[in-house]
């Protein structure tokens, strides 16, 4: 078993196409289809399905073994070229595009130039999207709400983010310190699309209150949602981290029942799997360090 038939392994799983992975590795495609033959002989189970590239349950349990493989190959690397100071760690991030702000200020500290020789990649992706990414080995970590027992990685809560209301000023509901959620039925709302993720935890918290909302407009993505809500169509209903209080023609006003209850999680692969450099980002966006340096 060779490292560059995991690289290869690793790099199909992630584009889930032959040609695709011998593109990025500069290599032809039968070369990328003898490599995973011969990976597939040497382990005795076919990694692949054929000829829709996915992996088998063979396939996906080898895959976090290869990712430590590898990950010990290039920490191996980062260790023998460190001192001369021209080592690259690249780290791939999905992010539920609600937190994409979130997860600049999380991440700001290696986005800066004192720090060269780490390149961040993110990725805007759904919760299941960042589960199957990850099983995959298409990313490295990933940030999103958690809205179910999906993962078989470990999850992080980092912070529980809340649905508030965002208001026009134009409306004569802004002048209000909080909004009751009675009120709601009676008020034009403008709330996400169904089957949208803000949606989904929104419905569900609703449903806690036996409250039933008849919006004025269901819009499927939260910018446009905002441009509704400048030009005073009606308020919206959205997770807080969505929203900035300075926002041009509008205010936001607190919904007391609706308490902080979103979790906002960091999904990764277990720590032993993870390259040093991961596992500094991911204590440092959990914000919790080990007693002891691994």
């Amino acid at each position: 078993m060779h490292i560059q038939q995991l690289i290869t392994f690793l790099t199909v799983a992630k584009h889930r196409h032959f040609r695709q992975a011998g593109e990025e590795l500069m290599l032809t495609q039968p070369a990328v289809s003898a490599q995973i033959r011969s990976l597939e002989e040497e382990l005795g189970c076919t990694l692949f399905h054929r000829p829709h590239v996915s992996l088998t349950p063979e396939g996906k349990s080898f895959l976090p073994y290869a990712q430590k493989m590898v990950s010990l190959f290039e920490e191996s690397k980062h260790a023998l070229h460190q001192k001369n100071g021209d080592s690259i760690t690249r780290i791939t991030i999905g992010v539920d595009v609600t937190l994409g702000r979130f997860a600049l200020q999380r991440l700001s500290p290696y986005l800066q130039p004192e720090r060269p020789h780490v390149h961040i990649r993110m990725l805007t992706l759904t919760e299941v999207q960042i589960i199957q990414a990850l099983e995959e080995g298409r990313i490295d970590l990933g940030i999103a709400y958690r809205t179910g027992n999906l993962s078989r990685f470990p999850v992080s809560v980092l912070v529980y983010d809340t649905f508030t209301l965002a208001v026009s000023f134009q409306s004569p509901i802004a002048r209000m310190a909080y909004f009751p959620l009675k009120r709601l039925p009676e008020t034009p709302i403008i709330l996400p699309a169904p089957g949208t993720t803000e949606r989904r935890m929104l419905d569900e918290q609703l449903e806690r209150y036996d409250l039933t909302i008849d919006p004025v407009l269901e819009l499927p993505d939260i910018e446009t949602i905002k441009q509704a809500v400048s030009q005073g169509i009606g308020s919206a209903i959205l997770p807080r981290m969505a929203l900035t209080h300075d926002q041009a023609g509008w205010r936001l006003l607190r919904i007391p029942e609706l308490h902080p209850q979103l979790p906002v999680c960091l999904f990764h692969p277990d720590r032993r799997a993870l390259s040093p450099v991961l596992r500094r980002l991911v204590d440092d966006l959990r914000g919790i360090y080990p007693p002891y340096e691994e």
